[in-house]
């Protein structure tokens, strides 16, 4: 086995994958636990969204993130996913950041993480042909995204990534985050 477990890469740590193949299953989680809290201690997301198993987190205000119909309910069946920072393209071939999505420097303003996870919670339009909800309501608070009909504790909207790994851990789920 060759090279290094860790090695750093803009301040953050990343895998040699070939050599995680070699390790237990709990070393493996153990480590990427650790990635994840390094990956996230600097970071101000929220949670503004969950379709199926991906919740979509913010770094913008819960308040500014928008999406297709987020103002409509029933949410499951007009919602769409969260806007990312806007880009016009044209006929002729040239593209254009929006200046309001955008820095000067060409870095987005904001971004959205997408973080798959596996649990026995449920939204709000489990067990219902239309829930009354939409993405706005849920974003305000009127509802959990995500409950455990087990554990009665509840995730909400705003929640920041490292709470929502610790609740779907709570539940005796797993998230997984895409570097």
């Amino acid at each position: 086995m060759k090279g290094n477990l860790l090695h750093k890469k803009n301040n953050h740590y990343l895998f040699n994958l070939c050599f995680l193949n070699y390790l237990t299953e709990l070393f493996v989680s153990s480590v990427f636990c650790l990635y994840i809290a390094k990956k996230l201690e600097n970071m101000k997301e929220k949670l503004c969204y969950v379709e199926g198993n991906i919740a979509y987190f913010t770094t913008q205000d819960l308040d500014k993130q928008w999406g297709d119909d987020w103002d409509d309910a029933p949410y499951e069946h007009n919602a769409g996913l969260p806007y990312l920072p806007s880009v016009y393209y044209y006929a002729d071939g040239r593209s254009e950041k929006n200046i309001r999505d955008w820095n000067k420097d060409g870095t987005p303003k904001w971004e959205i993480i997408k973080v798959m996870f596996e649990a026995d919670l449920y939204t709000p339009c489990n067990n219902a042909i239309n829930s009354p909800y939409s993405v706005q309501d849920i974003n305000n608070g009127k509802v959990a995204w995500l409950k455990s009909f087990n554990k009665e504790f509840y995730i909400y909207a705003g929640v920041s990534i490292k709470e929502f790994k610790r609740l779907v851990e709570l539940s005796g789920g797993n998230i997984y985050l895409k570097e």
